[in-house]
């Protein structure tokens, strides 16, 4: 056979191919040797780069922060300044004198500071800033306040001014002081202004530059909303030493240029006086920063500069682009997309400061609080080599930047890569012919090495091959030999394995023989019966398990036995059933032969369920595969039972559910429920009678159309967030809301909502009721009690104005009776003189009914309170039988005492019980003849609390049974004809009740008619107020009470030096009155002790913490921070705590009158014999001039007379107008004075005769009221008081008393 050999296609030779690959080789390792030098160039230049920039950063980052420094400590060391404080102080001074001179400013000086500002500022501003001002900016700008105005008149409108004498020595000599010092200290740091600020109302009393903000208040002013405002705000608040730096912000009064501000509380020992600030230069950072403008001598080359940036991502010192070159900067900033009202803004103020944002990689990167280098476009959009980090400056969040242009960094790298270049092409022409040479010399051999394998593919195989060269060709035309050989040696070997292939075919026939049998006791194993017929229905095969689960003889399935003999013999069994057995062979067999699939089951008589499944086979016959299915029947059987009594518990639980449903439409209570996405699911009949829609109407729909549109709009929202269990304010709990029904009207609903879940299901059960009719009710019920309780007050008011004006006339009677009394004894009239006494025992009795009268009114309006203290059982007793005594003898009554020697002190009211035991000792003196009245005292208990029972027995006439629930009553008495026998109001029991229940006690009686009678009466041995504890008080946050700073002129006094106090004797009064505390002085150390003095709170709690004092008295009203609140504060401070504090309030009638600046108080009527000794402690020896000021002309004449007896010469007044006349012209000694008259009363006329400079401006004046000063009457006396709580009872000797025995416990 003849091969034909076909030409192969021309393609590139070897030679061409190696040359090609050879100049790829070496233009790639020329290139990628450039690319490596270029690249490690580059490298190295940017890293030096990097380093330059980054030690630029570090020198400029420690310059900023150095300066900062320099400022902290320069301000420190000004604040520490003796000087500077003592000027301070003196300034603020001068702010409380100018804020109470009268007519401070006038219209004149409105109008020209108002000139100043519509012309000169407004021209300058414009001028300064750049853009228009209108009248609305000058208008908030314009200081509205007195003081305000007539600073900024004195120093910024006419400085002449300054120099008037009064205001020079009060305000302008502090000032001018302030001047030289302080101006030095801002051209020597090189500060814009310097401002002092004083710290009642953040006014700024002092600055260098007097702008616009001088005067003015920085908490509520024109400037309350700048970062100098905030900056004192905070500094205020900051610990002594601590500077609060404000960042820059565009500031008004500085023609809106960007301003910063540091500021340094000033403290006077451990007290603030003020705040010390200063305006930071701009230029100074502008200097650091730019190197001033020398920027190639710090390494930043011709496009480098390093700046700062703040938290708003806008630059804090000049752009040195805007400084080389302003018009390129402008193109570039425009270019980059900055706003055009910003690049106007620069343009026109020629600074980039606080305008241009600086929002880069980096700077976002420094901001977050990273430290790095990096290449990103900058604020131009030009590529830069950027080093930044966050700068550590307190309270700036500022980052330093420092970047050069990429193109002037990596400049020298350009230049060697175009070298590079140059050279690699020079290296590669070389490379190519090279290669060339390299070519030839290698595709010699090749070709003929390429016709001797042309010779073999032509079946030439008696040639050798003959290629003589030692490289890998020589070493391939060997292997083309030994491939000539092998071919010849395999045509060989091809004829020998053709014989030994037949004799292979004949033993594979033999293994799959032996694989057939193999397969046939598979079957004989398998658990299901298996059987075949082949197209005749004649049996191929079947195993064992086929022929044992239908206990089939085994010669019945034999190969080529019929399938008929089978089915004959199940017929014949009865496994098909009974019946024709012909019948049953021939039916089966014409089911066989349709060729289908079929499937037959068989009861066999052992009890067994046989399932026989055929599938046919194609070509003929068929598969049967045998199931023993008796253990599923079985199981069918068992879920048919079962599932009949599912069905019954279905049945059962759609009763229950219609049980169910029955019950919610039979509630009165409306039910709604809804699924988790809020549809309505159940709607009961109630709801409906409450909504207005059927369910038919709602059901399927969200539950929002039942709700207020605000509150829809929500209510899907939380559905959604709804978390399965959690707390809630809504689920679990009664709300009262509001609700929409169908016609859309909206009603008052008390909805309780419930969670449930069953299985994966979560919905909501809704419990509602429509509770408007309530509501009403209860608004009905609201208004009645109001009524109720005005009526109350209406009654308490009228017995207290009743009570003053039932004295006026009682201060006459009383008055002339006694002077008629001691004229009759001087006169001899001693028949006269019992009448006399008489009339003057009538009237203190009716003065004492009407105290009663005014007790029980104070209750009822809940001005009567507690005055606790503590008081031994024993002693209060012997008091009030010595007290009482007169009374039990007038009936030839006998006192007895029993107290239990075991009781110690009680901590109660101590008036209020000597009132109780006094009254009920009366009662039984009355109603007792020649009797036993009996007071005990033994130890009790009410709740399980300690307490103490007192009881007052007498042997007197007793009370009916009938008539003890009556005697506790107001004007009650046991009846009638004990008014007639025994006289009395009936006021005297009820008062007692009303004190034990307010002291949390109790009283009751028990009587026996002819027996006599026993008042019972349990208080517990530590009476508590009605109101939660004082530690607890001091818990309460302190915003709620406000903090007030210290007065300016604030004091500290002592009789000794304060390093030589014992804390032991020592006492802090604090009290905002001088008159008061010098009281209280001059009482505490003539009973050796050590007194500090406080004039408001703040002061208090400084001496407090620095002493420790033994005790602490408190005055409840004072300004700024009342005396409550200095409480909490001392109950919240461990150190403090422990301290006894005595809280005084002087505002009853005594206490008012040494707060409106009187020396002594009188209650009407007046007590002649004390009038006299009051005439005689405090009147003058030489001159014995009075002024009586009364409207009431009989008390008027009564102290004139006493006052003339006593030697005065008297002058009288009927009202406050013509009084103040009087003192204009007269200087007196001593004036009696009157609160309530006409035309003037005594609140006026003291207010201003205190603020004249009257002869009689600091006369003695004692009140002679009977009046019961009320809220409105405090308000008019000392304005500044937050609070008041009187005490009943309460004088200044019983106040005084009260301190002594503490301090000396």
């Amino acid at each position: 056979m003849t091969t034909e050999r076909q030409s192969p296609r021309l393609g590139l030779t070897i030679g061409t191919k190696l040359a090609a690959i050879s100049i790829v080789i070496s233009m790639a390792a020329v290139c990628i040797a450039a690319v490596l030098a270029g690249y490690s160039s580059n490298e190295a230049l940017k890293r030096a780069a990097f380093e330059r920039l980054t030690a630029v950063r570090e020198l400029k980052a420690q310059q900023i922060e150095g300066y900062f420094s320099q400022v902290e400590n320069e301000l420190n060391f000004i604040a520490e300044s003796a000087s500077l404080k003592e000027h301070l102080q003196q300034l603020r001074r001068g702010v409380v004198y100018l804020k109470t001179s009268d007519e401070l400013i006038t219209s004149l000086s409105q109008e020209n500071l108002t000139k100043y500002y519509f012309e000169d500022f407004l021209k300058r501003y414009e001028m300064e800033s750049g853009s228009t001002a209108d009248d609305t900016l000058i208008d908030k700008l314009l200081p509205q306040d007195p003081l305000a105005i007539f600073l900024q008149n004195q120093y910024i409108v006419d400085p002449r001014l300054v120099n008037e004498a009064q205001f020079e020595t009060y305000f302008g000599s502090a000032f001018s002081k302030l001047d030289q010092p302080l101006s030095e200290f801002q051209n020597r740091f090189g500060f814009y202004d310097v401002f002092l600020i004083e710290p009642d109302d953040g006014r700024i009393v002092y600055s260098v530059e007097r702008e616009i903000d001088f005067g003015t208040s920085l908490f509520d002013g024109p400037h309350s909303n700048t970062n100098l405002a905030r900056a004192v705000t905070a500094a205020m608040a900051a610990r002594p030493g601590q500077v609060i730096f404000a960042d820059f912000d565009p500031y008004v009064p500085s023609f809106d240029a960007p301003a910063a501000f540091a500021a340094l509380p000033v403290y006077d020992g451990p007290i603030p006086i003020g705040v010390l600030a200063v305006q930071l230069p701009l230029s100074g950072i502008n200097a650091i920063m730019t190197s001033n403008e020398a920027w190639s001598d710090v390494g930043l080359g011709e496009s480098g500069e390093a700046y700062l940036v703040g938290r708003d991502k806008l630059l804090r010192n000049q752009s040195r682009f805007l400084i080389e070159d302003r018009e390129e900067y402008l193109k570039l900033i425009g270019e980059v997309g900055l706003s055009s009202s910003i690049i106007d803004q620069i343009e026109r103020t020629n600074s980039s400061v606080g305008l241009q944002e600086v929002d880069t990689i980096g700077t976002r990167a420094a901001l977050a609080g990273s430290t790095g280098t990096e290449i990103f476009p900058d604020y131009r959009n030009v590529e830069v080599l950027s080093s930044y980090r966050p700068l550590e400056l307190s309270g700036l969040e500022w980052v330093i930047m420092s970047e050069i242009d990429r193109e002037e960094a990596l400049r020298d790298a350009d230049q060697l890569i175009d070298r590079l270049i140059l050279v690699a092409s020079i290296v590669l022409a070389i490379a190519i012919y090279a290669s060339y040479l390299f070519s030839i010399s290698l595709t010699r051999p090749l070709r003929l090495l390429s016709g001797s394998a042309a010779r073999l593919t032509a079946g030439e195989l008696n040639e050798p091959i003959k290629v003589q060269t030692s490289d890998e060709i020589g070493e391939l035309a060997q292997n083309f030999e030994a491939l000539r050989l092998s071919i010849i040696q395999s045509l060989e070997e091809v004829e020998n394995q053709k014989s030994m292939l037949e004799t292979t075919v004949a033993a594979r026939t033999t293994e799959l023989n032996e694989a057939s049998a193999q397969l046939q006791l598979a079957l004989s194993k398998m658990s299901n019966g298996i059987y075949m017929l082949d197209a005749d229905m004649n049996y191929v095969l079947a195993n064992e398990r086929y022929t044992e689960m239908l206990a089939l003889p085994t010669r019945l399935v034999e190969p080529g036995q019929p399938e008929e003999e089978v089915i004959r013999w199940h017929a014949e069994n009865g496994d098909y059933g009974l019946g024709d057995t012909e019948q049953l062979i021939r039916t089966r067999l014409e089911a066989l032969n349709e060729g289908h699939s079929s499937n037959v089951v068989l009861n066999t008589t052992t009890g067994r369920t046989i399932e026989i499944r055929t599938t046919p086979i194609s070509g003929g016959g068929l598969v049967g595969v045998v199931t023993d299915i008796t253990t599923i029947k079985r199981n069918e059987a068992e879920l048919l039972t079962q599932n009949e009594n599912l069905k019954k518990i279905q049945s059962d639980l759609a009763f229950s559910e219609q049980r169910i449903s029955k019950i919610i439409e039979a509630s009165p209570v409306g039910i709604v429920s809804i699924d988790r996405k809020g549809m309505i699911e159940t709607f009961s009949s109630s709801a409906e009678e409450i909504f207005g829609y059927y369910a038919s109407d709602v059901i399927g729909k969200n539950i929002k159309i039942l709700m207020e549109t605000h509150v829809a709009v929500e209510h899907d929202l939380y559905l959604e967030r709804r978390i399965h269990g959690a707390s809630s304010t809504v689920v679990g709990q009664s709300r009262i809301v509001n609700a929409v029904r169908k016609d859309g009207s909206v009603f008052k609903l008390e909805a309780r909502v419930e969670e449930v879940q069953v299985g994966e299901e979560i919905f909501y059960i809704g419990l509602v009721e429509d509770i408007t009719e309530r509501l009403e009710l209860e608004r009905q019920a609201e208004e009645a009690r109001e009524q109720a309780e005005r009526a109350n007050e209406a009654k308490s008011a009228f017995l207290a104005n009743m009570s003053h004006e039932l004295r006026t006339p009682m201060n006459a009677i009383i008055g002339y009776s006694e002077m008629l009394a001691e004229d009759a004894e001087d006169g001899g009239l001693e028949d006269m003189l019992g009448d006399l006494n008489k009339i003057t025992n009538a009237g203190k009795h009716l003065l004492s009914l009407i105290n009663d009268v005014l007790d029980l009114s104070k209750i009822e309006a809940g001005k009567m309170d507690l005055f606790l203290e503590d008081f031994a059982v024993k002693d209060i007793a012997k008091d009030v039988a010595s007290t009482a005594l007169s009374l039990i003898e007038k009936n030839a009554n006998e006192l007895v005492l029993d107290i239990d020697q075991e009781l110690d002190t009680m901590h109660g009211d101590v008036t209020k019980v000597r009132q109780i035991f006094f009254n009920l000792i009366s009662n039984a003196a009355k109603f007792t003849k020649e009797g036993k009245i009996t007071l005990s005292a033994n130890a009790a208990s009410i709740s399980n609390k300690p307490a103490i029972r007192f009881a007052v027995t007498d042997t007197g006439i007793g009370i009916p049974e009938d008539k003890l629930g009556h005697i506790f009553s107001e004007f009650s008495q046991a009846d009638e004809s004990t008014t007639r026998d025994y006289g009395g109001t009936g006021l005297g029991l009820a008062l007692v009740k009303r004190f034990c229940e307010m002291m949390g006690g109790s009283i009751r009686v028990e009587s026996t008619i002819g027996e006599g009678s026993s008042f019972i009466i349990t208080l517990p041995i530590r009476v508590e107020k009605q109101h939660q504890g004082l530690e607890e008080e001091a818990r309460i946050s302190e915003s709620k009470s406000g903090q007030s700073p210290p007065d300016l002129d604030a004091e500290t006094g002592s009789s000794e030096p304060a390093e030589d106090f014992s804390a032991r004797n020592t006492v802090l009064v604090i009290d905002d009155e001088a008159s008061a505390r010098e009281l209280l002085k001059k009482r505490l150390e003539t009973e050796g002790c050590s007194v500090l003095l406080a004039k408001n709170g703040a002061e208090g709690l400084a001496l407090a913490a620095k002493h420790m004092p033994a005790l602490i008295t408190l005055d409840v009203m004072m300004p700024g921070m009342d005396g409550w609140t200095v409480l909490r504060r001392l109950k919240a401070d461990n150190n403090l705590k422990d301290i006894p504090v005595v809280m005084i309030s002087m505002v009853g009638d005594k206490a008012m009158s040494y707060s409106l600046g009187a020396v002594e108080s009188l209650q009407k009527p007046v007590d002649r014999d004390k009038l006299s000794s009051l005439v005689k402690k405090y009147a003058s020896s030489g001159q014995k001039m009075a002024l009586v000021v009364e409207d009431d002309p009989a008390a008027r004449e009564t102290m004139a007379r006493t006052l003339q007896g006593d030697g005065w010469e008297v002058d009288e007044a009927e009202n406050g107008k013509i009084a103040l006349e009087k003192t204009e012209q007269q200087e007196f000694s001593l004036i009696l004075l009157d609160l309530m008259m006409p035309v003037m009363d005594g609140f006026e006329f003291l207010e201003r005769l205190r603020s004249s400079e009257y002869p009689s401006a600091n006369c003695p004046i004692i009140i002679v009221t009977a009046m019961e000063l009320n809220t409105e009457d405090r308000k008019r006396l000392q304005t500044s008081v937050s609070d008041v709580i009187q005490k009943s009872g309460g004088d200044v000797e019983g106040v005084l008393g009260e301190i002594l025995s503490l301090v000396h416990r």
